[in-house]
C-alpha cells in the first residue's frame, strides 16, 4: 500500500492557495463599514486546488453535526443562572503601523483597539443595543494577559513596517503581483505569536493601495480553520479597528466556520441548491438561502423586503440582518451559527485557543523551567518534511488542549518545553485520558512517553502512556488511558514525548523507542508537572439567581483536599474578570460543603466564575455564571469613544427623541442639538475646529438623563 504524499514546495504553493476573505467597502453616508468578500469565488478554488485546505474542510464538517448532537445542552445552556463553560479566545493586535504617533491614522490607540474588542464581545454575547436572534454566543474575546514568554501584557504590539519596501505606500496586497502593497508573509512574520495559544489580528495602514477612507476598498480578509499555521488570522485596516464597525465581527464569523448566507449564488443572482440545509448553502438551517445582494453590478446593502425568490416566502431577519450578510441593518447570529461556531472552536484546529494559558492574569505555579534536556532529538527525513502525510494536530490532556500542525508546517520536531504556555498538570496517583488528533490523510501510528524518573529517556515499560499503531483516516485521533506512579518526582518539571509518523503498513518502520527519526511524521515535546494534591476541588454545582436585587452565588463541593479558598470573580463582558471576594474554606469534617456569596453591586449583565486556590498555589477555575439584572438597562451607548469629529450613538429602542450637549472639560458648553431617530443608529456632527482633548456627554432620552467621558482625538 503506498502513502498518499501531498507535496508542498516553497511560498509560491500557500500564496496561491490562501483562504483569503476579501472585504470591500465603499463610500455611504451610512456609517458603518459595508464590506463585500470574494470567499465564495476563492475557498472554491482552494478546494479544488488544495488538498490539505480540502481535508481540513471535510473533517470540520464531519466534526459540525457529531458535535451539534453531543453538546445539545452547551449550546442551550446560559440562561440566567445556569452553568455553562464560557470560550475565551486570546488575541493578540499587532498594530504594523508605519512611523506615525499612537493614535494616528494607522496606529490606532489603545483605548481604541479595547473599544473595538469590547464591541465585538458585545456582539458575541448579545448585549450590543438593539441584538436580535440568538443572543449569546458563549464565545468571548479577550487581549492576551500573557505573552510567550508568561510575562504580563496588554496584548497589543507595535511595530514600525515602514521598513518594508513599498508597505507605507500601498500596505499588504491581497494578490502579489495583481493589486498594489507587499507580500502578507513581509509583514506578518515581524509579528506573530503562536498561532495555537493566540488568535492573531495584524492592523495595517492599507489593502491594495487604499486605506478606507474613501472610495471602495478592502477591509480585511481571514482565514478559515486549517489553513497554514503561518497564515491564521486576521489581516483588517486600521480605520475599520473601531467599536460599531461590522469588519471585526465578520471575519471573526469566517474564522469559526461560517459562511455567508448567499453562499453557492454562483453567478450572484441565481439561488444556490438548498435541499439539504446541513451540507448546503451556508450549512446552517435557520438562515435562508438569497442571492447576491447586487442591484446593477454594485452591491446593494439595503435589507430587503416582499418575497425571497430562493424561499418563495419573505425575506427574514435571520438572513437580511446578519452579521455574515452584505446589509447595512446587521444585529444577529442564528441558532444554527451559534451551534456551528462552538462546533469550530470544539475542533482539533482551535480548541487549544479556548484553554490557552495566554488569557490567564496569574500563571497556575510559581515559576515555570524547562524540563531536563533529552538524551535525543528526533528528526523528520527530508522527504518527510517536504511532503504532507502525517503529523499531529492537538493534544487533549487533563483540561489542557496543545495545538499543532502538519510536519510540512513544524519542520519535524517542535520543542514545545520552551513555551511556559504548554504547562500540562497532574497529580501523583491519579489517572488520565490523554487524546491525540493527527492529520487523518493516510493512517498513522502514535506513542507518547512521560519522562517520570526525569532522567531524559523515555522507556517504553514504565513511561509510555500511550501507543496505537495504525490510527484510521475515518477516525483520526487515538486516546489511551494511563495512572501517573506514586514514586514520580514531585513540583518537578517533567518531559513528555510524542512521535507520529504513517503506519507500518506503508513500509515505514514502527516506532519502537522515543529516539526514532519520523519518515513522513513529527515528534513534540512538552511540559508535565506533577503535584501531590487534587487540584483544587471537585465542585457539585455552581448557580446564580438575582433575588431581592441582588446577585446570589451558591455552590457545592464534593472532595476539597488541598483547597485553600474561593475567590469570586467578576466581570461585565464576560471576558476581563476581577476578584470582587474571597470565601475562605469550610474546615468542619465533612463530604460536601455548600457556600454562598451575595453581590449588590449589579449591572444590566454580571458574570461570575470561582477561582479555586490550592494551597500549593495551584488553581482552578470553574464555568461561568450569569445573573442578568433587567434594574439597570441602559438606553444610549456611544459607540466610538475616543471619537475624531463626530459622536455614533445607538439607542435601546427606535424612535427616541434625544437631546445632547457636549460640555468641555471645564463644564462649558461647547455643543447643543436635538435628534429624533427612526433607525436606533445616532451620528452628531461636530464642528472640524473642536479642539482635542476630553470632554463630557449629556443626553436626555425619555426624560432621563445619562452622561459619558469622551474623548476627541
Amino acid at each position: 500500500m503506498s502513502v498518499i504524499f501531498i507535496i508542498i514546495t516553497g511560498q509560491s504553493y500557500i500564496m496561491r492557495n490562501l483562504a483569503i476573505l476579501l472585504f470591500f467597502l465603499f463610500t455611504s453616508s451610512l456609517a458603518f463599514s459595508q464590506a463585500i468578500c470574494s470567499f465564495d469565488r476563492v475557498h472554491k478554488n482552494k478546494l479544488l486546488k488544495d488538498p490539505l485546505y480540502k481535508k481540513a474542510v471535510e473533517e470540520n464538517e464531519n466534526n459540525v453535526q457529531r458535535y451539534i448532537a453531543e453538546n445539545k445542552k452547551r449550546i442551550s445552556a446560559r440562561t440566567e443562572g445556569l452553568t455553562s463553560s464560557l470560550y475565551t479566545i486570546p488575541v493578540v493586535v499587532h498594530v504594523m503601523h508605519t512611523g506615525g504617533t499612537v493614535g494616528s491614522i494607522y496606529n490606532p490607540s489603545d483605548l481604541q483597539i479595547q473599544n473595538a474588542i469590547n464591541y465585538l464581545n458585545q456582539v458575541y454575547n448579545g448585549t450590543y443595543p438593539g441584538t436580535q436572534g440568538i443572543g449569546d454566543i458563549q464565545i468571548q474575546f479577550v487581549l492576551a494577559s500573557k505573552d510567550p514568554n508568561c510575562n504580563s501584557t496588554g496584548g497589543i504590539e507595535r511595530i514600525d513596517a515602514s521598513g518594508v519596501s513599498g508597505y507605507s505606500a500601498n500596505g499588504i496586497s491581497t494578490n502579489p503581483g495583481t493589486t498594489p502593497g507587499v507580500n502578507e508573509l513581509l509583514i506578518k512574520n515581524l509579528g506573530r505569536w503562536n498561532p495555537f495559544q493566540y488568535y492573531n489580528i495584524w492592523i495595517v495602514n492599507k489593502i491594495d493601495g487604499a486605506d478606507g477612507t474613501s472610495g471602495q476598498f478592502i477591509a480585511g480578509y481571514a482565514y478559515f480553520p486549517g489553513v497554514s499555521p503561518a497564515f491564521d488570522g486576521i489581516v483588517m485596516l486600521a480605520t475599520q479597528m473601531a467599536a460599531g464597525q461590522k469588519t471585526l465581527p465578520h471575519e471573526i464569523g469566517h474564522a469559526l466556520g461560517l459562511y455567508h448566507p448567499f453562499e453557492g449564488s454562483a453567478d450572484k443572482n441565481t439561488c444556490s441548491p438548498n435541499a439539504n440545509c446541513n451540507t448546503d448553502n451556508d450549512k446552517v438551517c435557520d438562515t435562508d438561502p438569497v442571492t447576491y445582494n447586487q442591484l446593477g453590478g454594485v452591491v446593494d446593502f439595503s435589507c430587503r423586503t416582499g418575497i425571497n425568490p430562493c424561499s418563495s416566502a419573505a425575506y427574514n431577519n435571520n438572513t437580511e440582518s446578519n452579521y455574515m450578510n452584505y446589509t447595512n441593518c446587521y444585529n444577529l447570529f442564528t441558532a444554527g451559527q451559534k451551534a456551528r461556531m462552538l462546533a469550530f472552536a470544539a475542533s482539533p484546529y482551535r480548541k487549544s485557543l479556548t484553554v490557552s494559558l495566554a488569557s490567564n492574569f496569574s500563571y497556575p505555579i510559581a515559576s515555570y523551567s524547562s524540563p531536563v534536556a533529552a538524551s535525543c532529538i528526533p528528526a523528520t527525513s527530508g522527504s518527510g518534511l517536504s511532503m504532507a502525510a502525517a503529523g499531529i494536530l492537538n493534544i487533549d490532556l487533563n483540561g489542557r488542549s496543545i495545538g499543532s500542525s502538519l510536519t510540512v508546517y513544524d519542520n519535524g520536531y517542535i520543542n514545545g518545553t520552551a513555551s511556559c504556555l504548554n504547562l500540562i498538570q497532574l497529580v501523583r496517583g491519579s489517572t488520565y485520558t490523554i487524546t491525540i488528533d493527527v492529520a487523518g490523510i493516510n493512517q498513522e501510528q502514535l506513542r507518547a512517553w512521560i519522562d517520570y524518573n526525569n532522567d531524559g529517556t523515555f522507556d517504553n515499560a514504565t513511561e509510555q502512556i500511550l501507543f496505537n499503531s495504525a490510527v484510521t483516516t475515518t477516525s483520526p485521533a487515538a486516546s489511551a488511558s494511563f495512572t501517573v506512579p506514586s514514586g514520580v518526582p514531585l513540583n518537578t518539571m517533567l518531559r513528555m514525548r510524542v512521535i507520529d509518523d504513517a503506519a507500518t503498513i506503508y513500509g515505514v518502520p514502527s516506532i519502537t523507542t522515543g529516539c526514532v527519526n519520523p519518515m513522513y511524521g513529527q515528534a513534540e515535546d512538552y511540559p508535565v508537572y506533577i503535584t501531590s494534591g487534587v487540584l483544587p476541588v471537585i465542585l457539585s454545582d455552581f448557580t446564580g439567581v438575582l433575588r431581592n436585587q441582588n446577585a446570589i452565588l451558591s455552590w457545592n463541593t464534593g472532595t476539597e483536599q488541598g483547597l485553600k479558598n474561593f475567590e469570586i470573580e467578576k466581570s461585565a463582558d464576560g471576558s476581563n474578570f476581577q476578584t470582587i471576594g474571597i470565601v475562605n474554606v469550610n474546615t468542619q469534617n465533612s463530604s460536601f460543603h455548600s457556600y454562598s456569596y451575595s453581590d449588590a453591586d449589579l449591572s444590566e449583565n454580571n458574570y461570575y466564575r470561582l477561582k479555586m486556590n490550592d494551597i500549593s498555589g495551584s488553581y482552578k477555575l470553574s464555568d461561568v455564571v450569569l445573573v442578568r439584572y433587567g434594574g439597570a438597562k441602559q438606553k444610549l451607548w456611544v459607540v466610538n469613544n475616543p471619537f475624531i469629529n463626530s459622536i455614533e450613538m445607538r439607542l435601546a429602542k427606535t424612535g427616541s427623541g434625544v437631546r445632547l450637549q457636549l460640555l468641555s472639560a471645564s463644564g462649558a458648553t461647547v455643543a447643543e442639538k436635538e435628534i429624533n431617530s427612526s433607525s436606533g443608529y445616532i451620528k452628531w456632527d461636530l464642528p472640524q475646529s473642536l479642539s482635542k482633548g476630553h470632554y463630557v456627554l449629556k443626553a436626555i432620552v425619555d426624560n432621563e438623563m445619562f452622561t459619558s467621558k469622551l474623548i476627541k482625538q
